[in-house]
């Protein structure tokens, strides 16, 4: 008999070890595959909806962070309403969340385990809430956005009368993304609304809008870059050892394209000076295109792909995880000489983001080391702080002593320069500017890029118009509103 007992309380012990490990399975380790299942959909809607989303902050001067998303009570069945702060402003960087579409783009994507609380380092929390049965809270996520910045820079775009563009703006130190403005932009309030039809609609409506409000230019789109990829060509000129900013280079009216019957012309149709000669730094200022087509075909292909890698061009930059990345900027490899010659003054076959664009002034102005651009500062709940993201290096693409030359080569460019309308009263400002052709029916690109103050560089600055004209006005003069904001709030 006892025996028996034995045998029946060991089964039992069995089924009750095989229930807590299965039960253990479901529940715990097999969590986030059940809540992405299709079969879900249903529940997971409402149980997103109705769960309390945490807040996205930006940093704004005296607080300890402004939303500008984050959930509100609702009278309906979901429980909660998604709420988004100036969000045309915002959206590009946020992204929304939807009954329809759940998280879709920015932040909201990228961060989505953590504003839902679905991370380990809140494990023990939602176990004390499920006992003492407490709704589960998200985390907030602090951006490393500056909340005025971002503001200038998204109502310069505006101020443009309807033109498309982008600003980005970093800090060089940190590779915190201060400002990742898009224009135009969408509302994603009327995205997160309960109503499926009503999302539907604005959906599709932002969708077929030739405008293409939900593209986030600032990162999701590549570019011709026009003359700011100079920079690059200028930097490998100086890492060659073969060239220095006073050194005399070729710069005719025009430079045959090797191979074709091409002839490359300067943006006025004239030699950079009478005779065809220049020095580097001067055909930088007055960004002279025969001349760094030349140095580029001397540079070499090989040389030219390698400092294009250098500064991550070829690259995907991830800004806040694996769901919130920029497109990968582009520049030839093994490109023949009438190739690389456009491809050295930014034409042909390159293009970049104007992030990436942002990325070569700001490394340049952090003496040639490249950060890693991020957006996300930390992840706290409540008071406290459950993760915090720091600088990491990407690589130094160049030396220090020829960042130093390229960045007084900058600021001769906007002092006695093309990129004078960068100019700001009492500040040092270093810079180029860019005029890309593209489509020959419509205007060209307008970019400028560029840092300041020169002397202890804390704003780094790319803007770029889509069918702007020029750089050296409509561009310039934008990026010089934009840096004089940040210094102005910072001083």
């Amino acid at each position: 008999m006892n025996k028996q007992i034995r045998v029946v309380w060991f089964v039992v012990l069995v089924l009750i070890i095989s229930l807590m490990v299965s039960t253990t399975t479901i529940q715990f380790l097999n969590a986030k595959e059940l809540l992405e299942s299709p079969y879900n959909s249903a529940r997971n809607l409402y149980q997103m909806s109705g769960a309390s989303r945490g807040a996205i902050l930006v940093h704004e001067r005296g607080t300890d962070g402004r939303k500008v998303a984050y959930s509100e009570n609702s009278n309906d069945s979901f429980g909660l309403q998604r709420v988004f702060l100036d969000s045309k402003i915002y959206s590009p960087i946020t992204g929304f969340f939807s009954i329809s579409h759940w998280v879709d783009r920015g932040v909201e994507t990228a961060m989505n385990y953590e504003l839902t609380g679905e991370i380990s380092q809140l494990a023990t929390q939602k176990f004390t809430n499920f006992f003492m049965n407490k709704p589960n809270l998200g985390a907030d996520v602090l951006l490393t956005v500056d909340s005025n910045l971002q503001k200038v820079s998204y109502e310069a775009l505006e101020s443009l009368g309807g033109k498309k563009g982008a600003v980005v703006a970093i800090e060089p130190k940190s590779g915190r993304i201060l400002a990742l403005a898009s224009y135009p932009s969408y509302d994603a309030n009327e995205l997160a609304v309960h109503d499926t039809k009503v999302v539907g609609d604005a959906y599709q409506k932002a969708a077929e809008d030739a405008a293409r409000p939900m593209l986030n230019r600032a990162v999701s789109e590549i570019y011709p870059p026009g003359s700011t990829f100079k920079l690059i060509t200028a930097a490998a000129a100086l890492e060659s050892d073969e060239y220095e900013p006073e050194t005399i280079v070729d710069s005719p009216r025009t430079y045959r394209l090797p191979g074709t019957d091409v002839e490359l012309l300067n943006s006025d149709g004239a030699s950079c000076r009478s005779d065809g000669k220049e020095s580097l730094k001067r055909a930088l200022e007055v960004s002279c295109n025969t001349a760094f087509a030349i140095i580029g075909n001397k540079l070499g292909s090989s040389t030219m792909s390698k400092y294009a890698k250098a500064f991550g061009i070829g690259d995907k930059f991830s800004i806040a995880g694996d769901n919130f990345t920029a497109a990968v900027s582009k520049f030839p490899d093994n490109a023949s000489q009438d190739r690389l010659a456009l491809a050295s003054i930014g034409q042909g076959d390159v293009s970049l983001t104007p992030l990436q664009d942002c990325i070569i002034s700001a490394t340049i102005a952090n003496r040639g080391v490249l950060l890693r651009p991020r957006i996300v500062d930390d992840v706290r709940y409540g008071s406290n702080v459950l993760k915090t993201y720091s600088s990491t290096v990407y690589g130094q693409p160049i030396r220090t002593k020829t960042a130093e030359k390229l960045a007084q080569m900058m600021y001769g460019n906007v002092a006695n320069g093309v990129a004078s309308g960068a100019r700001i009263p009492g500040v040092k400002v270093a810079g180029k500017t860019g005029t890309a052709e593209n489509d020959p029916k419509l205007l060209p690109h307008a970019w400028f890029t560029g840092f300041a103050p020169l002397e202890d560089p804390k704003i780094a600055v790319s803007v770029f118009i889509e069918n702007g004209e020029s750089g050296g006005t409509n561009a310039a003069v934008l990026a010089a509103k934009v840096m004089k904001a940040y210094l102005e709030e910072t001083n």
